[in-house]
């Protein structure tokens, strides 16, 4: 029938994949065919935004049942046996406490993503000081890496001040510390350096830890992507923490970059905008 219209998807190859929306339909309507007219819409990144969705939702679901499926596993034992007691009791609640705190975690991280993505999370931009903001969310990290065995240093000299939202910069560095700690092993050695570049102030994480293999490293920062997924489970990652860092990071106006070689170790490094009104 001439008066139907074509509808087709299709795929171009070219320097980068494009999808492509065909309507054709040939003309004039009645009469012999003098021809065919197709538009064309590019729809490749509502077909890119289709798949990261769908990744999240099933990622998503992936990481909230792990620990729901130990919750219900362990209470299930708990309601059905009549004689547990005792080091069996206490250990079948440690590990349904322990995978609840996980998907409250995973929850939290959920929501702050959301919110970020979203814009609905408002940020207080406020002129503050970098050096004393390191050291203190530093001083918070030495009892932890002590435990682990990893030495952890701060190098700061005078810089100008920075613009940045407070609790963003506190979150921002709590989880790259974290994942310092994270992968690195008894005997590493994390530096955080703070210095003036250009009109920026930067924050450098540096450890001596297992570092990224060269295929993952522009991946980290995406939702849910793990280098070593099971030792990320079992030290208790979610698997947002990076994606979370690069929203923040780029709601202040900054950017974050990271170098990493297998063995080695890895180096973040996040810029935020100089307050020069400010030394």
């Amino acid at each position: 029938n001439e008066e139907d219209i074509v509808v087709r998807e299709i795929e171009v190859v070219t320097e980068k994949k494009r999808n492509l929306l065909m309507h054709a339909s040939g003309f004039p309507k009645r009469g012999p065919r003098a021809g065919t007219v197709a538009v064309f819409h590019d729809v490749t990144e509502l077909r890119r935004v289709d798949a990261v969705r769908r990744d999240f939702v099933a990622n998503a679901s992936h990481e909230l049942r792990t620990p729901l499926t130990a919750i219900l596993g362990f209470a299930e034992a708990l309601g059905q046996s009549t004689d547990v007691g005792g080091e069996d009791l206490s250990k079948h609640l440690g590990i349904i406490v322990r995978n609840a705190q996980r998907m409250s975690i995973l929850i939290d991280d959920l929501l702050t993503l959301s919110r970020i993505e979203s814009g609905l999370s408002t940020l207080e931009i406020r002129s503050m000081d970098p050096v004393r903001l390191v050291e203190t969310i530093a001083a918070d990290f030495v009892p932890r890496f002590e435990q682990a065995g990893i030495e952890l240093r701060v190098h700061a000299g005078r810089t100008s001040a920075c613009l940045a939202d407070r609790h963003a910069f506190e979150q921002i560095l709590s989880n790259l510390l974290s994942n310092a700690a994270r992968y690195s092993n008894a005997g590493a050695r994390v530096d955080v350096f703070v210095r003036e570049a250009d009109r920026f102030i930067e924050i450098s994480v540096e450890d001596t830890g297992i570092g990224i293999p060269d295929r993952d490293l522009e991946r980290i920062f995406e939702r849910f992507y793990r280098v070593d997924a099971a030792r990320s489970r079992a030290l208790g990652s979610t698997g947002l923490g990076l994606s979370i860092v690069r929203h923040l990071v780029g709601a202040m106006g900054g950017s974050i970059r990271v170098e990493s070689e297998v063995g080695r170790g890895s180096r973040f490094v996040f810029r935020l905008p100089a307050d020069r009104t400010r030394g």
